[in-house]
């Protein structure tokens, strides 16, 4: 996982799967994105407790999550 500058969250996973972080992360919404195909799709967030919790993409290889800012 990395943040940018402008605090995105990039996090690699070679694997549908749901991911939980330590950090609270309300406004923010996140989207998958296929690394072989290019494809995109959104997936959901909730957070709660100094956790948010990042439901899995819908891609079956290697992904890229991003979480960002709306």
């Amino acid at each position: 996982m990395a943040v940018t500058g402008d605090k995105r969250y990039l996090i690699y996973v070679p694997y549908t799967t749901r991911i939980v972080l330590d950090k609270e992360l309300k406004g923010y919404s996140g989207k998958a994105v296929d690394l072989i195909t290019g494809r995109t799709s959104r997936i959901r967030l909730a957070s709660e407790a100094g956790k948010t919790s990042v439901s899995m993409h819908n891609f079956k290889g290697d992904g890229l999550i991003i979480l960002e800012r709306y």
